[in-house]
């Protein structure tokens, strides 16, 4: 492997201030609003606990270029667990190379040895593009609403 092949590898506690940044990128791309006070603590608690879930990081020559971030669920319509891809950035010049194929086929194999028995993600409604590469990819269109409160608004 040469140091211009872009790997998926998974994240550790040191990677956080870098995947921070790629978070910002990501949700001002996605025109949400970041919040560093809840966001770099939850980033911190996964990249420590590994039994929430997993965060993948592509590299490619020393630099982070996209992540993905996946946590693990239970439902009892899916039958127990499941992996829920929370977020999926690839900065603008890793894209057009496959890269989310293979950071999904990494989740896939996680959430299979995790004993999930699917694999979900939300993609927000303005994102066609996205939500027509999952759903090419395999994934299905529930036509559901994902509906959030915060139980501890801060």
């Amino acid at each position: 492997m040469t140091e211009n092949t872009a790997t998926w590898q998974i994240a550790r506690p040191e990677h956080h201030e870098e995947l921070l940044s790629l978070l910002r990128d990501f949700y001002a791309e996605e025109q949400l609003e970041f919040h560093p006070a809840p966001i770099g603590p939850a980033l911190e608690t996964l990249l420590d606990d590994p039994g929430l879930g997993i965060v993948l990081i592509l590299t490619q020559g020393g630099r982070i270029g996209g992540y993905l971030i996946a946590t693990a669920g239970f439902s009892v319509e899916f039958g127990g667990h499941f992996a829920l891809v929370d977020e999926l950035y690839l900065a603008p010049d890793f894209r057009g190379r496959g890269e989310w194929k293979n950071a999904l086929a990494a989740t896939e194999e996680w959430a299979a040895a995790i004993g999930a028995s699917a694999v979900r993600l939300e993609v927000n409604h303005h994102n066609e593009k996205a939500a027509a590469i999952y759903l090419k990819y395999g994934f299905h269109d529930d036509q559901r609403s994902i509906l959030s409160k915060p139980v501890n608004p801060t």
